[in-house]
């Protein structure tokens, strides 16, 4: 039975399998990495990370592009008081507060340039938005917002708000470029 099998001609993408059985029929087999997967592989994956006691209907989390695209492939919550957690674009206000560092994927790398990003307490400035996606989070397991590689342009911030008091930990991971 013959055997092929390769990558894209940069290297990158997911690990591509053809072969022949001995009955002579073709058989495909492709071994998948999601977007943030091959970022974290090539050092533009990121990880924001936040943890704060909340007391109710205030932002908890924040992140602002300051240059090239930034992709957000999920962010994970989970709290110790059930509570509706909404991810918003802001419209209005300027974040503050506590600097939330974005952690690159591969350890000791840098921390993501180009961003402001606010967490690990409340995030000040009386922002406000358009709501993307709201859930009402329980205590039992995580909730992970799937959002696919949602892009956050050039001066657009995406941000969190907890209607709950209690503790919360918030983390999103995302990446630079296409």
């Amino acid at each position: 039975m013959g055997r092929i099998e390769g990558k894209a001609p940069d290297g990158k993408g997911g690990i591509n399998e053809q072969s022949v059985d001995t009955e002579g029929r073709a058989r495909t087999r492709s071994i998948i990495a999601d977007d943030f997967h091959h970022a974290l592989e090539n050092g533009t994956g990121y990880i924001f990370h936040s943890t704060y006691s909340a007391t109710g209907g205030e932002e908890v989390w924040s992140l602002q592009n300051d240059g090239i695209d930034v992709h957000v492939n999920r962010i994970v919550i989970s709290t110790s008081a059930s509570g509706v957690f909404s991810i918003m674009r802001k419209t209005s206000g300027t974040p503050a507060g506590t600097t939330m560092k974005g952690r690159n994927g591969i350890l000791g790398r840098p921390i993501m340039p180009d961003v402001t990003a606010f967490g690990s307490a409340s995030v000040t400035g009386s922002v406000d938005g358009d709501v993307i996606d709201a859930q009402d989070i329980g205590t039992s397991a995580p909730y992970t917002f799937d959002l696919d590689g949602l892009v956050v342009p050039l001066k657009e911030c995406l941000f969190v708000r907890a209607a709950t008091t209690g503790i919360v930990y918030v983390t999103g991971y995302v990446h630079r470029g296409e």
